[in-house]
């Protein structure tokens, strides 16, 4: 489906060229290449003829179609058969709309018809609703919004199922300032909101993005606008978000145990700077996550005992094709160290799943395990130094490993003073690690 069309927008023969042959690209071309097939294994019991070849493409094209729907639709599981049901665009006329339906845009020359049934009590609602505000205001676009309460809404609950203020940010084409030009981002407004209540300001995003706010003066968590003097409450509390990144994830498989690789370190950067950012395997189904944006990026295991030990056998996109690849003995398309290249160009992230093994002769070697010998040898740079100025061993100080979690703007600026404090009045080595 191209479109929705404007209903002012007068198609040209171009236009239908065009059409036509992303049509062919997409659906025809395929099933042509089997109906040529098809047609050398039948020519024998019929005659093959254009006609023949027409009406079976056609027949094809649209069984596919109503297949490829149906399998769409599908939520797998139990929901797997009520999607291949196709119902009547009539199908929800019977139901009662005299106090209940909301209906916009021209049902007699709409191009696209909707039918939404909701329960306007439900949080799932609160996101649907503006989706559906949206829809509406396309051309060609016939949109019919039944409200149907739940069971528990019309037994007269004591507590609503609702306990958010909710907005969604969505625009159906991006706005401009009449007088600068300049692109004008997408906000959200909360009015005549009870002021007593303590707030949380949250986003609702894709799990695969990294939201913070860039700008706000207040505590997001803990806003309490009873506080706030009467400048400030007519005022508002105002924040802006950004987002920062886009989250490449995946799930390690050493292909030699069929088990995660746990402590198995990856790298994620570009060829100027190779390991911009990092990240460790969890023990438990293997997973990582890096921090990424739009663009190409390089992956490829950590310097150090993580590269000494094992190496890439392949980087595959599903967890079928991860456990359809068995380990052949003699493996020549082995990735080694070079890693694999990731391409992140589209808002939903990237999900990976790498396959690694152990190198010959390190069979038996954990990266997890310190590397005694090496620290023997090497002790780190600055031992080095004052060996080579003061001569004999240098002691080494024991590391300390700070873990501390924070929650709410308030707290996080606390904690990042005390780490700060820790780290100018110490000398040994330290391993910071900051969740907020």
């Amino acid at each position: 489906l191209i479109g929705p069309i404007p209903l002012e927008k007068e198609l040209t023969v171009s236009d239908f060229q065009l059409i036509s042959k992303i049509e062919l690209q997409n659906r025809v071309s395929n099933l042509a290449e089997k109906v040529v097939k098809l047609a050398d294994a039948v020519k024998s019991r019929r005659e093959i003829n254009d006609e023949w070849y027409s009406n079976t493409i056609l027949k094809l094209s649209s069984f596919v179609g109503v297949a490829v729907a149906g399998s769409k639709s599908a939520a797998g599981g139990g929901a797997a058969d009520a999607g291949n049901v196709r119902l009547p665009a009539d199908a929800f006329d019977p139901l009662a709309r005299a106090h209940t339906a909301i209906s916009l845009g021209n049902a007699t020359t709409a191009v696209i018809r909707v039918t939404a049934i909701v329960d306007p009590i439900a949080e799932a609602t609160q996101k649907t609703a503006a989706l559906l505000a949206v829809i509406g205001t396309f051309d060609g676009v016939h949109l019919d919004l039944i409200l149907i309460p739940s069971e528990e809404a019309e037994s007269g609950g004591e507590q609503l199922p609702i306990k958010r203020f909710y907005r969604y940010v969505l625009q159906a084409e991006p706005a401009f300032d009449k007088i600068t030009g300049d692109l004008v981002p997408p906000t959200a407004s909360f009015l005549q909101i009870p002021v007593a209540p303590l707030l949380t300001l949250g986003t609702d995003v894709a799990g695969s993005w990294l939201v913070f706010p860039t700008e706000s003066i207040y505590d997001l968590d803990n806003i309490k606008l009873s506080n706030l003097d009467r400048a400030a409450q007519k005022e508002g509390v105002r924040a802006e978000f950004a987002l920062q990144n886009i989250l490449v994830e995946g799930h390690a498989r050493d292909s030699r145990t069929n088990g995660p690789p746990r402590g198995l370190q990856f790298t994620l950067g570009t060829q100027a700077t190779p390991s911009l950012v990092d990240t460790i395997t969890m023990a438990n189904l293997g997973y990582l996550q890096l921090k990424a944006n739009p663009g190409v990026w390089d992956l490829r295991l950590r310097e150090g005992r993580s590269r000494s030990i094992y190496e890439f056998e392949a980087v595959v996109d599903s967890h079928a094709a991860q456990y359809r690849r068995r380990r052949r003995d003699n493996n020549t398309d082995l990735l080694g160290d070079a890693g694999a290249r990731v391409v992140v160009n589209s808002f939903e992230g990237v999900t990976l799943y790498p396959i690694v093994r152990k190198k010959a002769g390190m069979e038996e070697m954990d990266v997890l395990e310190p590397d005694v010998e090496h620290g023997k040898e090497s002790g780190g740079i600055w031992n080095q130094i004052k060996t080579n100025i003061f001569g004999g061993e240098a002691k080494s100080e024991p590391t300390i490993n700070v873990f501390s979690v924070a929650s709410g703007h308030l707290y996080e600026r606390f904690l990042s003073i005390m780490m700060l404090s820790v780290v100018k009045n110490t000398k040994s080595g330290l391993g910071v690690d900051m969740m907020c």
